[in-house]
């Protein structure tokens, strides 16, 4: 399944206000994988 831009960054924006990888992935119904993977690619 494809996520759309928007999605990601408010994905990666609640991430970065403080919550851990795993508290993204349950609030958002998705897996930690992929939030690792969306974090590491805005770093980079």
């Amino acid at each position: 399944m494809r996520y759309d831009l928007d999605f990601k960054r408010e994905v990666i924006a609640y991430y970065r206000q403080g919550h851990t990888g795993v508290a993204t992935a349950k609030k958002f119904g998705l897996d930690k994988k992929i939030i690792s993977r969306w974090i590491n690619q805005y770093k980079s």
